[in-house]
């Protein structure tokens, strides 16, 4: 009798061990996510971001005409000297889309950034030129990998609403230079396209917005992550 009892209890802390060691490996599984899986919910977070800022500002009508008609024709020139398609005729899918920033406009070639994420991988271009022998030269860069990372550095544009700035011209915010240096921005998401631009947000000027202060921060962001001087304008003199 008394060895049935002292069985019968080996067993039920034999069953109890058992039962507390599944819930801990249990509770590690639900707490502990594996990289692949961690990387992908960060995937997911950055795409469910973007597609909040595009759809907050609708992109099907955001294209301004005087944009439209003034620039459309230096970049497209632009993107056939580069041997690159214009944003405007490239297909994405839906969950796809890519950044281009345009500085220039004045006198000096074209300089343009290109940042896009395709099937879940990120990639950056140097659009740029050189003047020799009395012409100029087209050279297309890969860039590497921005110094805090993709993710961060998407972030840093994100929050100075690289996606969502209107146009300086639709809000009175320009100095209506005849010459300088501007920007052009164009976005792609899918099958949603737009287009602005900044002129002169770095200069001084009666009219100037918060709206140029982040197209400038823009800029600095380019040089700061991706080494190209070129788009921080703050640096030219004023």
């Amino acid at each position: 009798m008394e060895r049935n009892i002292f069985v019968v209890s080996l067993i039920s802390i034999f069953v109890f061990l058992c039962s507390c060691t599944f819930a801990t490996s249990q509770s590690n599984q639900t707490t502990e996510l594996p990289k692949r899986e961690k990387d992908n919910n960060s995937q997911l977070s950055s795409n469910s971001q973007l597609n909040k800022n595009i759809q907050a500002n609708s992109f099907d009508n955001l294209i301004a005409e005087n944009v439209k008609s003034v620039f459309f024709e230096s970049v497209d020139e632009r993107c056939q000297e580069a041997e690159i398609k214009t944003l405007r005729k490239i297909a994405l899918g839906e969950d796809d889309f890519e950044i281009r920033v345009w500085v220039g406009f004045g006198l000096t070639k074209l300089e343009g950034f290109i940042l896009n994420q395709v099937n879940g991988k990120w990639s950056a271009t140097h659009i740029d030129a050189d003047f020799d022998s009395k012409k100029f030269s087209n050279r297309n860069f890969k860039l590497n990998e921005p110094k805090s990372g993709w993710q961060n550095a998407f972030q840093k544009l994100i929050d100075n609403d690289i996606l969502i700035l209107p146009s300086a011209e639709s809000i009175d915010c320009s100095p209506m230079n005849d010459d300088g240096m501007s920007y052009v921005v164009e976005i792609k998401k899918g099958s949603k396209y737009r287009i602005y631009m900044y002129d002169n947000p770095w200069a001084d000027f009666e009219n100037k917005c918060a709206e140029a202060d982040k197209m400038s921060n823009i800029g600095k962001i380019i040089f700061d992550e991706f080494g190209l001087a070129e788009f921080d304008l703050t640096k030219r003199p004023k």
